[in-house]
């Protein structure tokens, strides 16, 4: 998003002409690598045709939300090539070119005829609005207007995530509190303008307008879910199993573009690893055991990785960024995307092993690897590894996981008449005890086969609901994780064992209400929708159920629905919408609720977490407009709650 202050745009603009050419002639390979893939994921790049392609499979309405997302989005959407085409499909028939006087703006002619149509709409309405549509699901407006990207999503550019950064990353304003006001600055002071930043927050947040937003961000990242769906399924299609990790790691770079900072030192630790191996092992190579050749070739990786150098600017530039590659990936890991990381990992892993032909006889999957060892158990050795250490386990070890699938008759059953299905206290004593638990909660499986822990960490005061609540600027936790699971589902189809389909669908099914995202929804519809399987059907058909429900799951006993959150503290003091601070942070009230005679409310805060407090923490209602503005009028996902803020009582509404 462009808010810069336009006397210092034109001020610097020779100097950044300037610096543009001479950037062209630089010859570091790295760099220009990094550079032009970057340059591959603008917006900027997309032709109107793509555009007008995209648009033409969307709503009109829907190319309005959208527009209201991003500055540069507006710009490009505004063109008369694309609302000319959207003027003839509305209002003529595409079966010939109609005679229509020329205009400056076919968007404003759209937008006038429009609001006839509306009044005429609303006429009309208010002579047949026999009942009230207010108990209608709040997320079907929503659903429905998703349902028109998938219409044909093989026309959808792997770059066109890249929309839902709504405003750039560099524009982010750091709050510095005083004790008396806080103030707004910059990473570069005096080229933004912390009024206009102000007032484009304002206007975000304004009567109408939020709803809006999230509903375009909201079908953005819809895109952006369904490409990394295809992406991974079409990866796991090429070849089924092991999964070439590296064709994986190429297919997200489509995804991610975070991926691009670390290939360019990927080949380097490849080339060191192999020299160091070999000068190392190979002659004295009877003196170790295949396992112990493995966990000295994962040592010589990790430590070459520690020290591995970067440069996030150009070296010859006069203020070099130097980062490490150890450094990305702990910096990827502690953002949500751990399992990324290990995708990195595994995938180098794999190309060292390929070019030291006839060393190894391993299998390569997600979470470990498994070795050919004649000196272990079934003559395999499995070994799980990351920054911490390295792992070998034997057959015995892993082999609670084979247990489960001995029974899959019961499996079956109690996935399909599972927790979904159970009243809340028959959930709450399920939960509890742990000597009865299902597959779908085995601490094994979560440990070991899908190298994910729940997303939830109780402590007396707060429970962490999402990492980021659809906060679209950074990798999700989410996408990564739906990812895994994904990819694990479809495997186990490609496969056909049935009680593998079972044991990834539940916990497929288990995110997907967890998150209750309507794109999850239009994705098991648009992939599962042709399967024969009768299982898969009434499995999806829960999924579905539970998305339309609209849960939020607060922690394993406990499933909370939105209609059961109520507006005001029963101390009257609070209600829905209050901004509170507490600690210099700051939240907005979405509702409360109880548990056990205790009061809780939910909240969504200043960095777009949505969480759970008791309410006998100290609070303090904050009334200073600029800082709610400035600390929440980046998200969309406030939408989802309220209408807009209004100024007069400091609220939410």
């Amino acid at each position: 998003m462009e808010l810069c202050n336009n006397k210092n745009k034109n001020k610097n603009t020779n100097t950044n002409n300037t610096k543009s050419k001479e950037d062209k002639t630089k010859t570091d390979s790295r760099t220009n690598i990094s550079t032009t893939m970057t340059n591959t994921a603008s917006i900027y790049d997309l032709p109107l045709e793509v555009w007008s392609l995209i648009t033409s499979y969307l709503e009109p309405q829907d190319v309005f939300y959208m527009m209201l997302t991003n500055k540069t989005v507006f710009a490009l959407l505004r063109s008369n090539y694309i609302w000319k085409n959207l003027v003839y499909q509305r209002w003529f028939d595409n079966a010939y070119t109609p005679t229509l006087p020329q205009m400056d703006s076919y968007l404003v002619y759209f937008g006038y005829r429009n609001k006839q149509d509306d009044n005429l709409q609303n006429l009309i309405e208010k002579v047949l609005n026999l009942c009230s549509f207010n108990d209608k699901n709040e997320w079907q407006d929503l659903i429905d207007q998703t349902k028109i990207i998938w219409k044909n999503p093989d026309n959808f550019i792997p770059k066109l995530h890249s929309m839902s950064q709504h405003l750039d990353e560099k524009c982010r304003l750091q709050t510095t509190t005083t004790t008396t006001t806080t103030t707004a600055t910059t990473t570069n002071e005096g080229f933004y303008d912390a009024e206009l930043v102000k007032a484009h927050f304002k206007s975000r947040l304004s009567e109408k307008k939020l709803k809006k937003l999230h509903i375009g961000s909201s079908m953005l990242e819809s895109i952006r879910f369904q490409k990394l769906f295809a992406t991974i399924y079409n990866a796991i299609l090429l070849d089924k199993y092991p999964q070439n990790l590296e064709q994986m790691l190429l297919s997200l770079n489509h995804i991610d573009p975070h991926y691009y900072e670390l290939l360019p030192a990927r080949q380097r630790v490849i080339n060191y690893v192999i020299t160091e191996y070999r000068r190392t092992v190979d002659v004295v190579k009877d003196d170790y055991t295949s396992t112990e050749r493995l966990i000295i070739l994962i040592r010589l990786l990790m430590s070459k990785l520690k020290e591995e150098a970067m440069y996030v600017r150009e070296p010859s530039s006069e203020n070099p960024e130097v980062t490490y590659f150890e450094d990305l990936l702990l910096l990827r890991c502690y953002s949500g995307d751990t399992y990324g990381s290990q995708i990195v990992f595994n995938a180098i892993i794999e190309s060292i092993i390929q070019q030291l032909k006839g060393c190894f006889q391993i299998e390569i999957n997600e979470h470990c690897i498994i070795n050919q060892d004649q000196y272990f158990p079934h003559e395999k050795s499995y070994v799980f590894f990351n920054r911490a250490g390295i792992t070998v386990k034997t057959y015995k070890q892993v082999a609670d996981i084979y247990k489960i699938r001995k029974s899959p008759k019961e499996l079956m059953k109690d996935l399909l008449h599972g927790w979904l299905d159970m009243t809340y206290e028959s959930r709450k004593f399920s939960y509890s005890n742990r000597q009865n638990a299902t597959i779908c909660f085995h601490p094994f499986i979560y440990k070991n086969k899908f190298v994910i822990s729940r997303p939830l960490n109780r402590s007396n005061n707060e429970v962490k609901l999402t990492g980021q609540v659809m906060a679209l600027t950074y990798p999700s936790s989410v996408d990564r994780a739906l990812l895994l699971i994904f990819s694990e589902l479809i495997t186990s189809m490609l496969t056909g064992n049935a009680t593998e389909i079972c044991e990834n669908a539940s916990y497929f099914i288990e995110w997907v209400n967890y998150y209750s995202l309507p794109c999850m929804l239009l994705m098991a519809e648009q992939f599962f929708k042709d399967r024969d399987s009768k299982l898969i059907a009434s499995l999806f058909t829960k999924a579905i159920s539970a998305i339309e429900l609209n849960r939020i799951t607060i922690d394993a006993p406990n499933v909370l629905s939105m209609n059961e959150l109520y507006d005001k503290s029963d101390n009257k003091e609070l209600k829905k919408g209050d901004v509170l601070e507490n600690s210099g942070k700051y939240h907005i009230i979405v509702g409360f609720l109880k548990d056990d005679g205790v009061e809780f409310c939910l909240r969504f805060d200043d960095q777009g977490d949505l969480s759970i407090s008791r309410m006998n923490n100290a609070r303090q209602i904050v009334t200073d407009n600029d800082s709610i503005v400035v600390r929440f009028g980046f998200y969309d996902e406030l939408g989802r709650f309220f209408n807009h803020f209004d100024p007069v009582t400091h609220t939410f509404v």
